[in-house]
């Protein structure tokens, strides 16, 4: 599991005091403009993630650092980027004809006397199958991209997220620590989001919703991360031992 985690620790690094709060601000800021600009911001906070990762994966405690070495970052957050790119293909594959139909649904429905029965039909059964096939395959990526994508920081190439029978291994040997990062990642997603709902019945703080929503991504990722990274770290530890202890 996550033995040797710090549950505290996790929920609190990012804003613990003043310098952290500092570089979780520039972070949101960059999350924010995310908004506007394409890809660009988004590959930059990817990139702020993976020196995260190495934190923990080097066996240190994870804290927020500096936004320096920016063409160091856009180099990590570009293999990041690619590789969750590439994952994610199955995703958009279901999502597209579905939002097609999503589209087509009020003309149809509009029209329903031009069209046989089985059309009109159609988009129900259509959404009974998405959810037979997105939500399986949604909760599969949740544990296999973020170790797929902490495989890429551990051997600093973009080629190890598709190096499955490296990194299948390490996350069989801690999958109960995966599913336990996953689920505090789902609490924490469902809790902000929550947040975020009962901002928008607020006159005040529905006007601040713009702003809300990049501090909730950043603070997600790091939280999903770290959680996920410290698991990896963990299942990595544990293969390694086994492997030391068969030969003897």
């Amino acid at each position: 599991m996550l033995t040797n985690f710090d549950i505290n620790h996790l929920l609190t690094f990012p804003v613990k005091d003043t310098e952290a709060r500092k570089h979780f601000l520039i972070g949101t800021l960059i999350t924010l403009a995310g908004f506007i600009i394409p890809i660009v911001p988004v590959i930059f906070t990817t990139g702020y993630m993976m020196r995260i990762m190495r934190q923990i994966l080097r066996g240190e405690q994870p804290h927020m650092v500096p936004w320096d070495d920016w063409s160091g970052m856009l180099a990590d957050g570009a293999k990041l980027f690619g590789v969750r790119l590439v994952f994610l293909l199955p995703l958009f594959l279901v999502l597209c004809p579905l939002m097609g139909l999503g589209f087509g649904l009020p003309f149809i429905l509009e029209n329903a006397d031009r069209y046989p029965d089985w059309i009109v039909l159609l988009f129900p059964l259509v959404m009974g199958l998405f959810f037979l096939i997105f939500m399986p395959l949604s909760i599969v990526l949740g544990v296999i991209l973020p170790v797929a994508e902490i495989h890429v920081a551990d051997k600093d190439e973009f080629a190890a997220g598709f190096r499955v029978q490296e990194w299948w291994p390490i996350l069989r040997a801690n999958l109960g620590g995966y599913l336990l990062a996953l689920a505090i990642t789902y609490a924490i997603t469902l809790g902000l989001g929550l947040i975020a709902q009962f901002a928008m019945f607020t006159l005040v703080l529905a006007c601040l919703l713009p702003f809300i929503f990049p501090v909730i991504g950043m603070y997600t990722m790091l939280v999903m991360y770290t959680a996920f990274t410290q698991a990896y770290r963990e299942g990595r530890d544990r293969l390694a031992a086994l492997l030391i202890a068969v030969p003897a």
